[in-house]
């Protein structure tokens, strides 16, 4: 049993490191708790390698502030590089420390969301999780090509960004106890590009014994939008960027050499530039010293070889709206897409995951998929009547499919417990990241019901009842599924999903379990669609074609 004490006025731990200093903070709720900021877990990392924990220090260290972001592009200016390599630290946010008998509270260890190119832990503030009672960790991990390059060979394996991840979850396994928390209680959480993580982490053998629960907010690395990297499409991204950049790409060694000397400068320009460079992801790294993923996603998954533990999943109801803006606002824009939709806009915008590659990474079955999700979905002509059906597609291809696909994969697992949910939630006082809520809630709409996010001007003061009850609903789902691994609350009997077919979480004004039926049909026709293959085959098609089949 541990002994927790309240938080001193100097907030001081001592860690095996070395001792650090925090500061006081209040909940929404108006309760003090203790913050520790831009602590660091590891040392500066060696470009492209695993971390290496953060040394010792001699005196105490001010972690009374966020540790710097590391290297990306400004969000408000993609001219603009923010940042620093040596960005491992994390934030911990606790009522009590150690002192003596009484049980640790769970853990809520929050990976950031920014498609893995963006983004840090300090965006999330913790002011409204503080009033459950939960320990709060947010972290910082390497992103873009820092974070995610490989080359196919054990030098430069990628997957570094997971890597710190998994490096962070070790600290908090030896270290959360002496801020209050329980190790065996950590839920591995994120959304979007965090969630992706949190997905890949799953698989992998390297996280047994790191966290006992697992949440993914709008994170599927298994759908036609989404997919995790092949090896040989890791080494291709490489290979692209390499060009574009002026390094060679006939031998690996040359390759390595001539990006290891570029800038961070370089490397972040040319990664946020969406017309020349590749989506980011992790990928099979067999080769590596320690792979993260050794084998394919799905068979970490089916073979149970990664952590068997309760996973909650699921996504917004109009996912695609934060992708179609453009479109939205000028609907006639979609008229232009119809010329070429056979010829290659139908394959890049459905198939996100193969742009700016060569389709020959790529199942044949792409672009006549891609003719056919045309026909089936926007009809014979292409136009501004379709503008709602443009939102499902993206929607579906990116986020719905993808999460279903996952959640029927799970439901394979030895021991592992699924909990599905779509969020619909939204009325007129709500936030929404697409500036409206006209259409329903879209990519990220549920995190400020969850997190503090005074970055892009969220006041929870402006909330209806509805809205702030929802949120009350929301926090006490994820502290009671990261507390008992179930998620409860008085208004909803959440039970477990249980597979093709099955009910999951409709979380909207009246909580209930269910189906949402018109989306369940589009994601029927992508199931089978994916499982049949193209030119009258069955096998040809996308990479994990043998899986759907037997999923349906």
């Amino acid at each position: 049993m541990l002994l927790l004490q309240p938080l001193a006025a100097d907030y001081l731990v001592q860690l095996p490191e070395g001792e650090v200093s925090g500061h006081g903070l209040t909940s929404a709720g108006g309760r003090p708790f203790g913050a520790w900021e831009g602590l660091p877990y590891a040392d500066l990392p060696d470009r492209w390698q695993p971390p290496r924990p953060r040394s010792p220090w001699s005196g105490q260290l001010n972690c009374t502030s966020p540790g710097p972001v590391c290297p990306q592009a400004s969000m408000a200016d993609l001219s603009t590089i923010i940042g620093e390599e040596d960005c491992l630290s994390l934030n911990v946010y606790s009522h009590e420390v150690l002192g003596g008998s009484g049980a640790g509270r769970p853990v809520l260890l929050w990976v950031h969301g920014g498609g893995l190119d963006f983004g840090s832990g300090a965006e999330y503030r913790p002011d409204m999780l503080m009033d459950e009672e939960l320990v709060v960790v947010t972290i910082n991990y390497r992103l873009g090509l820092l974070g995610f390059l490989a080359t196919d060979s054990s030098r430069i394996s990628g997957n570094q960004g997971l890597r710190d991840i998994l490096l962070a979850l070790r600290w908090v396994q030896d270290r959360v106890h002496l801020f209050g928390g329980d190790p065996a209680r950590v839920s591995l959480a994120g959304q979007s590009g965090g969630a992706w993580a949190v997905s890949l982490l799953l698989a992998s053998p390297l996280s047994i014994g790191l966290f006992t629960r697992a949440i993914i907010q709008s994170g599927p690395v298994t759908g036609p939008g989404y997919y995790y990297d092949t090896r040989e499409v890791a080494l291709a991204k490489t290979q692209r960027a390499a060009n574009i950049l002026g390094c060679p790409t006939e031998w690996n060694d040359d390759m390595e050499e001539c990006l290891m000397g570029l800038s961070v400068e370089q490397l972040i320009r040319y990664k946020s530039d969406y017309n020349a460079s590749t989506m980011t992801t992790g990928s099979i790294d067999p080769y590596a010293s320690h792979p993260v993923l050794p084998i394919p996603y799905e068979d970490l998954i089916s073979f149970g070889l990664g952590p068997q533990v309760p996973v909650m999943l699921g996504e917004n109801q109009h996912e695609g709206l934060m992708f179609s803006m453009a479109e939205v606002a000028d609907p006639d824009i979609l008229g232009s897409y119809d010329p070429t939709w056979d010829t290659g806009v139908g394959r890049s915008t459905i198939f996100f995951s193969s742009l700016n590659l060569d389709p020959s990474l790529f199942s044949s079955c792409q672009a006549p998929w891609a003719t056919a999700a045309g026909d089936r979905f926007l009809g014979d002509t292409i136009g501004p009547e379709d503008l709602m059906e443009w939102i499902h597609l993206l929607s579906d291809t990116r986020f719905a499919v993808g999460n279903e696909l996952t959640a029927n994969l799970l439901t394979t697992a030895p021991n592992i417990t699924v909990y599905r949910y779509l969020h619909t939630f939204q009325d007129n006082t709500s936030f929404s990241f697409v500036g409206t809520t006209e259409w329903g809630t879209s990519h990220g709409d549920e995190l400020p019901y969850i997190w503090g996010l005074p970055t892009y001007g969220v006041d929870p003061s402006l909330w209806s009842p509805a809205a702030s009850a929802h949120s009350s609903l929301l926090l006490g789902l994820w502290a009671s599924f990261t507390a008992e691994g179930a998620p409860a609350a008085p208004e909803l009997a959440w039970g477990e999903y249980g597979g093709p077919g099955g009910e999951y979480a409709l979380l909207g004004e009246a909580p209930a379990m269910g189906r949402e039926e018109e989306m369940e049909a589009r994601i029927s026709w992508w199931l089978n669609t994916l499982a049949g293959g193209c030119s009258n085959t069955t096998r040809e098609a996308f990479t994990p074609a043998w899986w759907i089949f037997s999923l349906l």
